[in-house]
């Protein structure tokens, strides 16, 4: 009973915490996050992880190591394994946030600035898990995707849109007070005349951020990580990477065909044992070739993906995506954006392995059947290396060699775009990307320079 007053007790604390720093500097938020951390914790009755008490006591700017909230899982910050190559506090990846309190959601919010999120998870999914009693949705605006019939793209459903009320989030009202407050001393501050440090600079860099900005100020304004056009909206975007009803078809398509059809018959028959003659095609093809289907099946939606996190990052706004268990749609997708930034292989396979600590699994609802109750889990719940390793083989096969970049470009992410990602998410800006995106580049890494002459 005391432990569970000293958490009510201490809940309001974890709360001002996580607010207090949406109005900071990136390097400040980063260091009151990793204090919110520590809060947590002792909300909890606990004492913080070895990790979360080594980043709480460094206020270097370095990506927050898992664990970071306490009911959200899987959750990390997408720079946490490229070594230092990935900008961090930009790209965040769980799974999904169901269970989250309202001391997650203001941590995310609050501590973290997170304004979009990237729902991954099947239609089926959202109805047997519900969304509406977690804090990190109820805040939230709404766009559904679906596949345009003629162009074969994934795009928003006007229809199925809606629009909530800005700093609806835990905690929101603090973050606009805080915000509204740092604006009144960024125009106080542009009146003053300039002088010392900022006439000292190298003359060079005073030349290029000028032009570098005109050429994109918006992507320069992500990369230098400024958020002062925060608006406080939080928008949820679902893009379902695995319906169930694609997935059922696209395993029977690794069936024989007489096979096939009798399954496909027996499923308005006798469904039970239908999906028990499936079960032998998902436990026969483990991991691979659950990512063989994800990658043949949802290469629209993969790409929405890829619009998506970019007009996120272009408006300075950090973004968190998921989907049941945050490791396989997640990783996935992680990969493909990471693969497209040129981040070398390896950091993405230390990045999809980083889920293995957590035993969960998602097949679009699919796992829940009665039928699928003798489903391999000792193979599903984990993230081996080799599963993805063989996943960024069969990529490979089917963009005829060209990975990643071919891939999201066949549906629909082009190369202009993944150079505009480029230049956003990495440290360096990516060198300059070419095509269309050598302006982003430039202004990312105009931006970049902006801020460690703050720091």
């Amino acid at each position: 009973m005391q432990r569970l007053a000293a958490r009510a007790s201490t809940a309001p604390a974890v709360v001002a915490a996580a607010t207090a720093a949406a109005g900071m500097a990136p390097r400040g938020r980063a260091a009151a996050a990793r204090a919110a951390v520590a809060t947590a914790a002792n909300a909890n009755g606990d004492a913080p992880s070895s990790a979360a008490a080594a980043a709480s006591s460094s206020s270097a700017p370095h990506p927050l190591p898992p664990p970071f909230t306490q009911h959200v899982k899987n959750f990390r910050d997408v720079a946490l394994r490229t070594g230092g190559l990935v900008r961090p506090g930009l790209l965040y990846r769980c799974a999904g946030p169901v269970r989250a309190t309202e001391a997650d959601a203001a941590l995310i919010f609050g501590a973290l600035g997170v304004r979009e999120l990237l729902d991954l998870r099947s239609r089926d999914e959202l109805e047997l898990e519900g969304c509406a009693s977690s804090p990190v949705f109820r805040g939230a605006s709404f766009a559904a995707y679906s596949r345009d019939p003629v162009t074969r793209r994934s795009l928003p459903d006007p229809r199925a849109t809606t629009i909530a009320e800005p700093w609806a989030w835990p905690g929101g009202d603090e973050a606009r007070a805080r915000r509204d407050a740092r604006l009144s001393e960024g125009a106080a501050e542009r009146r003053r005349p300039a002088r010392g440090k900022r006439q000292q600079q190298d003359g060079a860099e005073d030349a290029a951020a000028p032009a570098a900005a005109s050429a994109s100020s918006a992507a320069a304004a992500a990369a230098a990580g400024t958020t002062n056009d925060d608006d406080g909206c939080v928008m949820r975007r679902h893009v379902p990477l695995l319906q169930k009803r694609r997935y059922l078809r696209a395993l029977l398509k690794r069936m024989p065909l007489a096979e096939a059809a009798k399954v496909a018959a027996q499923l308005f028959v006798d469904r039970r044992a239908a999906t028990a003659r499936v079960l032998t095609v998902v436990n026969a093809g483990g991991l691979e070739g659950l990512y063989e289907v994800i990658l043949e099946e949802a290469g629209p939606e993969l790409a929405a993906c890829g619009h998506a996190v970019l007009a996120s990052l272009e408006r300075g706004r950090p973004l968190l995506f998921f989907c049941k268990a945050g490791k396989d749609r997640t990783g996935l997708l992680a990969a493909l954006l990471l693969l497209s930034c040129g981040v070398p292989r390896a950091c993405v396979l230390a990045d999809y392995h980083e889920s293995d600590k957590y035993h969960a699994l998602g097949l679009a609802g699919l796992e829940r059947e009665p039928g699928l109750a003798a489903l391999d889990r000792s193979v599903f719940e984990r993230a081996p290396v080799a599963a993805m390793e063989y996943a960024l083989a069969f990529l490979d096969r089917i963009s005829a060699g060209g990975g990643a970049p071919a891939y999201l470009e066949r549906h629909g992410f082009g190369r202009e775009a993944q150079a505009r990602l480029k230049a956003l998410l990495l440290v360096d800006g990516g060198g300059g990307g070419g095509g269309g995106g050598e302006g982003a580049s430039a202004a990312a890494a105009a931006g970049a320079r902006a801020k460690r002459a703050r720091l």
